[in-house]
């Protein structure tokens, strides 16, 4: 089992309270920053915090809907963007609406679906569009969509953590490459990671790591936590937050700590 002393020095680690900016661009960044790493909770708190201090902002209630909308919370989502059309006339908020069946029907929405569709695909480093129509994908249940699209993510970006935790909450099978590995190989694998790992050669246990992973290699859950370890130790926490997503327990009380520690530390990032 891994040790833990490592773990209290960097749980003890202060961190500054979250500001306020007045403008709401800087604060949609970094609303932003909190979602994009998997703390939609955070994300939306922010947003509510700062609508307690301006209320008369549309566009921060336009993102606290979209905000409820990718997390699953649909009907929050309507009741607030209905609010916003009322007072505003921002075209994201009526597709929106207008997707989840409240106000007038908006026939560009499926427009905009297909041509997204077709953009992507001479497009092949475009990550942002994909996850756009990922996120529509998941809120249709398209769910063979959603996993064609979240490959394509993966092919441009294997650690695309978001992405990973919205298939794993949508109940979506996470895509992994096809290249089949047999026992014995496996076990070569684990016991050149294992050499790397005592002789604390980090960046090259962790690198060698990233590749099996990527081919999908099946490891077993020690070298999971052996990686976890490396990551933090090297300060990869976008890794490390994969690595907690993918192949860690969610019922493990020391693990959980660590994921917050990560997911602040990524937030703080952002």
């Amino acid at each position: 089992m891994m040790k833990l002393v490592w773990i209290a020095g960097l749980a003890v680690v202060l961190f500054a309270q979250d500001t306020l900016p007045s403008d709401y661009y800087a604060m949609k960044k970094i609303a932003y920053g909190y979602f994009d790493h998997g703390k939609s909770d955070r994300a939306i708190q922010y947003v509510q915090k700062y609508l307690a201090k301006y209320p008369q902002s549309d566009r921060a209630k336009n993102l606290l809907a979209h905000f409820y909308y990718w997390s699953g919370k649909k009907a929050a989502a309507k009741k607030l963007l209905e609010e916003v059309v009322k007072e505003s006339d921002l075209k994201e908020a009526k597709k929106l609406l207008a997707h989840l069946g409240g106000g007038k029907r908006d026939d560009t929405i499926d427009e905009d679906i297909a041509f997204l569709a077709r953009y992507v695909q001479s497009h092949p480093a475009d990550i942002e569009s994909r996850k756009y129509l990922l996120n529509y994908y998941l809120s249709v249940n398209a769910r063979d969509k959603a996993r064609a699209i979240a490959a394509e993510i993966f092919s441009i970006d294997p650690d695309e953590i978001e992405t990973i935790k919205q298939l794993q909450e949508a109940g979506v099978e996470i895509p992994v490459p096809d290249n089949a590995v047999d026992s014995d190989a496996t076990a070569i694998y684990t016991a050149f990671l294992e050499k790397f790992y005592i002789e604390k050669r980090w960046y090259r246990f962790l690198n060698f790591y990233k590749a099996l992973e990527h081919r999908g290699v099946t490891l077993p859950e020690k070298v999971h936590r052996q990686a976890l370890e490396t990551a933090l130790l090297l300060k990869r926490y976008r890794y490390a937050k994969k690595i907690l997503l993918l192949h860690t327990r969610s019922d493990d009380a020391m693990l959980a700590t660590l994921r917050s520690l990560v997911d602040r530390k990524l937030a703080k990032a952002g």
